[in-house]
């Protein structure tokens, strides 16, 4: 069976090779013609802009009015105010040991009140918000996190607060010391 694939297929392919090569080399002998250049097509994805005849265009600019309108001031019934409120250290931080300038306090150097939210104040919303967080060696501000909160419109403005806090440094064995768990408690009621 093999012997007649060979005896058949090879004269068949010989054959398709010298017809193949035939057609080839007619096809180079031919004195090709090259076609001129074409020019370029012109698109263009934009309407074109008629400049508008003279006669069409107003004569003079219309007259407006001298008076700018009055703006539109939503009257509160209640004013903002926040009153963070001061509560003791947790119980998980130790006292104060003392660094090299004497005991440290563990009350922020720097401390801004978070403003009284919009959205809350708008709708109403009062009440107190709980905030944890860590004191890094350097007395920074680290991973706050809103512990309880009457409404998350508040959560931001208190984040964002806290984070700017500064602390004096805590020291342990004349090292300074992070401290974790340190909570913070924000009153926020609107007046009347």
């Amino acid at each position: 069976m093999t012997f007649a694939r060979w005896m058949f297929g090879l004269p068949l392919a010989a054959a398709v090779v010298m017809f193949l090569v035939l057609i080839m080399s007619g096809l180079i002998r031919q004195e090709a013609t090259i076609d001129p250049p074409r020019s370029p097509l012109n698109l263009s994805i934009t309407p074109k802009i008629e400049p508008t005849p003279p006669e069409t265009l107003p004569k003079s600019r219309p007259i407006l009015d001298e008076t700018a309108p009055q703006p539109v001031i939503p009257n509160w019934s209640k004013r903002q105010k926040v009153d963070p409120v001061e509560v003791a250290p947790p119980t998980t931080i130790d006292p104060p040991k003392g660094g090299p300038g004497g005991p440290v306090s563990v009350k922020p150097i720097i401390r801004v009140a978070p403003p009284y939210p919009e959205a809350c104040a708008s709708k109403g919303i009062e009440g107190v918000v709980l905030v944890q967080f860590d004191v890094t060696p350097e007395g920074n501000v680290a991973n706050v996190k809103v512990i309880s909160s009457p409404n998350a419109c508040f959560n931001r403005a208190v984040i964002k607060a806290v984070s700017g806090w500064k602390y004096p440094p805590d020291y342990r064995d004349g090292r300074p010391v992070a401290r974790y768990g340190v909570t913070e408690r924000f009153n926020f009621q609107l007046t009347q």
